[in-house]
């Protein structure tokens, strides 16, 4: 008996191409991010230098590598404009509870990449005429 796939051969694989971009994107906007802590920039103005250098890096990651579609550039500065608004809340959260800002970018960052996925795929990153599914 053969068990029904839950999502699409090429779903799962977009999905596996997501996550190899978020971590080589995050490796890199964390290690901005850290950078600018460890030469003495406050936190939140290096979560705020970090996000938008790092913004212009992941549009290539993703429009390339994940999606394989160029992306309405619009829509996309949308997306990290409210993405950088969410870590922004995110951080100033977790920082509550992670004294460390390290660990609280980290923190706020895992929590953002979710609501990225879905944002990216269902309004930045797609074909037009595209069945939207996951």
């Amino acid at each position: 008996m053969k068990i029904p796939a839950v999502l699409p051969k090429e779903s799962l694989w977009t999905i596996f191409r997501f996550y190899q971009a978020a971590l080589l994107n995050t490796i890199f906007g964390l290690s901005l991010y850290a950078a600018l802590i460890y030469f003495g920039v406050n936190k939140y103005y290096a979560q705020i230098i970090s996000h938008i250098i790092g913004m212009t890096f992941n549009y290539f990651t993703y429009s390339w590598h994940v999606f394989r579609a160029p992306g309405a550039k619009f829509r996309f500065l949308l997306s990290y404009i409210f993405s950088g608004l969410l870590n922004f809340t995110l951080l100033y959260l977790v920082s509550f509870f992670i004294v460390s800002p390290y660990m609280a970018g980290v923190g706020a960052t895992l929590c953002g990449s979710i609501v990225m996925f879905f944002i990216l795929k269902y309004c930045v990153f797609h074909r037009d005429g595209e069945h939207r599914g996951v």
